[in-house]
């Protein structure tokens, strides 16, 4: 059986292949389920597809340096309910970093402590530095009913909308301008492009 570092200088190797002589100018979502590392080799892979605005990972083994992406619109990160790791953590901690022009973020069947709580400072944080920023952020999460994500989440933010309950709640940073757009476990979206729950190349 192939170790998970093994594994995902395998998919990294496979990924350059793929992208280099096939798609890097017109892929547009890229999903990878296998173990992989996020690392200097795949920032550049992906900066060099210009229209690449979805990236969904989910098994890491590496977090190192910090990378950019700055063309990513739409991140997903799916925990499949998986015990969680310190990359996992790292990721929540950075991905705000990472991807500078999110306007979609999904987290999904990873704990709430510390993966969620750690994603959630991370980003009231970030904003918190950039007062004079409003942002607008829909983000995906594990909880079907979101009024747990409420009582959860109070010390950070304010309710400002409840009228598409149960399907999604506004939320306010108390200290920020980040207003986050939060719907509960596996809600499709419609607004955004690509969706979630599609596949595309």
């Amino acid at each position: 059986m192939r170790s998970p570092a093994s594994e995902a200088e395998s998919v990294l190797e496979l990924l350059c292949d793929w992208v280099s002589r096939s798609c890097a100018k017109s892929l547009r979502c890229l999903r990878i389920y296998s173990f992989i590392k996020i690392c200097p080799v795949l920032e550049k892979l992906l900066n060099n597809c210009p229209l690449l605005e979805h990236l969904t990972l989910s098994k890491l083994t590496e977090l190192r340096p910090i990378p950019i992406f700055n063309e990513i619109k739409t991140f997903e990160f799916a925990g499949c309910n998986f015990a969680f790791t310190y990359v996992d953590i790292e990721l929540a901690k950075k991905v705000a970093t990472m991807f500078p022009n999110l306007r979609v973020l999904a987290f999904l069947d990873v704990s709430w402590e510390p993966v969620m709580t750690s994603l959630l400072k991370e980003l009231c944080n970030r904003y918190q530095q950039n007062m004079g920023q409003r942002h607008n952020l829909s983000l995906y999460q594990s909880f079907d009913d979101l009024e747990k994500f409420v009582t959860n989440t109070k010390a950070m933010f304010n309710v400002r909308s409840r009228k598409e309950m149960p399907m999604s709640v506004e939320m306010q940073h108390s200290k920020s301008h980040l207003t986050l757009t939060v719907f509960r476990a596996h809600e499709n979206h419609v607004n955004s492009s690509p969706p979630l729950s599609s596949t595309s190349n």
